[in-house]
C-alpha cells in the first residue's frame, strides 16, 4: 500500500492502523506499505525496513 493514511486527521489515521492492525492479526494478511507518518505508523509495526 502506498501512503493508505494520506489525507487523514489523526483519529482517522489511528482508525485505518487499526483495522490493518487487526486483518494482519486476525486474518493473518501480510502488509507492506509505504508511509512518512513518522508517529503513528511505528506504534502498529512488527518490523520496519528502511
Amino acid at each position: 500500500m502506498d501512503e493508505p493514511t494520506a489525507g487523514l486527521d489523526p483519529m482517522g489515521e489511528y482508525r485505518m492502523m487499526d483495522l490493518l492492525t487487526g486483518l494482519n492479526r486476525d486474518k493473518g494478511v501480510t502488509i507492506v506499505m509505504a508511509s512518512h507518518s513518522v508517529d503513528m505508523v511505528p506504534l502498529f509495526l512488527s518490523r520496519l525496513f528502511i
